[in-house]
């Protein structure tokens, strides 16, 4: 069964008044698999793998739980393309190809909660 997804994102410069935004971005899947969870990131390499269900994964969404440490992310165990501050989110559209996603601590164990939906 397809999934009917809405995604929001916006960031503002306050001192500058720049913005960018998108509010109720429709998304339809033709998938209808997902998955949830909450990791403890490591400082050593944390796999999350993609469910073998998932024909093709599609939107992902990663908050990094922790108050303190940062978290390095990527698609590839050691190339790490993205940085999760301290309750930061991410709203990453997958490749079809994604199995997995990587995840570091900085200094300390970290909780990271995320969602991904098929494509």
């Amino acid at each position: 069964m397809a999934q009917s997804l809405s995604i929001n994102a916006g960031i503002a410069n306050r001192t500058t008044g720049e913005s960018l935004d998108i509010q109720g971005l429709a998304v339809t899947t033709t998938g209808d698999h997902h998955q949830a969870g909450r990791a403890d990131v490591a400082t050593s390499v944390t796999t999350i793998t993609i469910s073998a269900d998932f024909a093709n994964p599609g939107y992902a969404i990663f908050i990094n739980r922790d108050d303190t440490n940062f978290v390095k992310m990527g698609t590839t165990s050691g190339d790490y393309g993205w940085r999760l501050a301290p309750g930061q989110i991410a709203v990453i559209p997958l490749d079809n190809s994604t199995s997995a996603v990587y995840l570091i601590a900085d200094t300390a164990t970290c909780q990271v909660q995320y969602l991904i939906y098929e494509r």
